[in-house]
């Protein structure tokens, strides 16, 4: 499978995967709302994004082709600003024990772990339908990794950097 082609169902299983962590029970729990659905409707799932520029610009083309192919599945997918941004509205939602969007674009998720806001998603990855580990660097499987489960998927890597003169 190409680079851009494998994306589109890696989306489709995080988004599928995630979602389902808000139908797990817990008491005071943060939640996710589960996807409503009335019959012959599409699940509608909530799905925050930090990636800004032509870089939020193919996100939301990957959404929109998702979404033109998917009729069962509508993905709302809302720009939440930087990493930073996103990072600490999760978090607030977390604490304040708001609901959560089904999906989340966020580095570090491991570290939501421990709070019991989401679920670990390794029996979706390594089922029968799971994921092809090979097709993606180790590295990038053991950054969303943590107690031996996968928190997170792989979706995208960047290297911030800075830049300052010397002079």
């Amino acid at each position: 499978m190409g680079r851009i082609e494998w994306r589109v169902p890696l989306a489709l299983l995080m988004i599928v995967a995630l979602a389902l962590t808000g139908c797990r029970g817990g008491g005071e729990k943060p939640t996710t709302a589960p996807p409503t659905r009335a019959p012959g409707e599409a699940i509608t799932l909530e799905f925050w994004y930090s990636l800004g520029g032509n870089s939020g610009k193919a996100v939301e083309a990957l959404v929109a082709e998702f979404n033109q192919t998917h009729s069962d599945i509508k993905v709302n997918a809302t720009y939440q600003g930087g990493y930073a941004d996103i990072m600490a509205k999760v978090w607030s939602a977390v604490y304040a024990k708001q609901t959560l969007p089904h999906v989340a674009h966020l580095g570090a998720a491991p570290l939501l772990g421990d709070t019991g806001a989401i679920v670990p998603i390794t029996d979706f990855t390594d089922g029968p339908n799971g994921i092809d580990r090979s097709l993606i660097r180790d590295s990038f499987w053991d950054y969303n990794s943590a107690q031996g489960q996968l928190w997170s998927m792989p979706f995208n890597n960047s290297v911030p950097l800075l830049y300052y003169n010397r002079d």
